[in-house]
């Protein structure tokens, strides 16, 4: 990277996936706001905010520790100020902040389904909102939200966590057409195989079935750096998909990035080169059944 340094504000960032977006992104040169929710380490939730500043800032990068429950408004709005406030400006908005509870509809109590959607929904179409009008006026920025393409096996066994997820593929589709031409772009990321993570290691996840964290970190970096801005993605995209009968993606990263106005060509991460397990669904579509 070249010139002035950019930013990134990181929403879910104290552990997992994205810690090590934080560190990606670090590690390349971006000043970054760390933001979550876990102040206090504990052994059911280990890992700071404040750790993973730390670790950034030791190996020589920049980075400050927001608390931020994304549950709330305000929060949010803190967290997009303080960036502005100490960094000029937010380049790339990651939105990796997550509840899960994967359960059948009749074993999900309401209360457990309004807190998914207060924060794998709500918060999502939150930041959105909130940050829209400060890349706007900039004419760019690139928000990136954790958000699956929709195939029959997601849902099954979890249908109330699914519903709250789904509905920021939604908001990507969405959005993403009303950018056109505005130099901002919106897409979503989805791991389509099991990414190493707290949870993981909680459920007792076998290695072999899982990838490292710094997959999913090298290709929101490579969307983070796509610098094209031609219109509409390129559609002829037939030997890049690939799906078993049940309409499960088979790589291990499924990309969703509808007509952007900044998503034409390959994906490249760190180094100039495409990354190979990144699929990319047909334009204005999804990948799967």
């Amino acid at each position: 990277m070249t010139g002035k340094l950019k930013s990134a504000l990181i929403l879910g960032a104290s552990r997992g996936i994205g810690k090590q977006i934080a560190l990606t992104f670090a590690e390349n040169g971006y000043k970054v706001c760390v933001a979550a929710k876990t102040t206090e380490s504990t052994q059911k939730l280990p890992g700071t905010i404040y750790d993973v500043v730390k670790e950034i800032k030791d190996k020589g990068g920049k980075a400050f520790p927001i608390c931020c429950d994304v549950r709330s408004e305000e929060d949010i709005f803190t967290a997009i100020s303080k960036s502005i406030q100490l960094f000029g400006g937010i380049d790339v908005a990651v939105y990796n902040a997550g509840a899960i509870l994967w359960k059948d509809v009749v074993e999900t109590p309401l209360k457990s389904f309004d807190l998914m959607n207060q924060i794998n929904a709500r918060g999502a179409y939150c930041l959105v909102t909130k940050i829209l009008p400060h890349m706007l006026d900039k004419k760019h920025g690139r928000i990136i939200l954790v958000a699956p393409p929709i195939y029959n096996r997601f849902f099954k066994g979890k249908t109330p966590y699914s519903m709250t997820k789904v509905a920021s593929t939604v908001l990507v589709h969405g959005l993403a057409n009303e950018l056109v031409g505005s130099g901002v772009s919106i897409s979503a990321l989805w791991p389509a195989t099991v990414i190493k993570s707290h949870v993981t290691d909680l459920r007792n996840v076998p290695s072999s079935l899982m990838r490292k964290s710094t997959i999913f970190a090298d290709a929101c970096l490579g969307i983070a750096q796509e610098e094209s801005e031609s219109g509409d993605m390129d559609t002829d995209l037939g030997s890049a998909l690939s799906a078993d009968p049940r309409g499960c993606p088979l790589s291990p990263l499924v990309l969703i990035q509808p007509k952007c106005p900044l998503s034409p060509g390959p994906v490249k991460v760190a180094g100039g080169k495409r990354y190979k397990g990144l699929a990319r669904p047909p334009s204005g579509g999804l990948l799967g059944k």
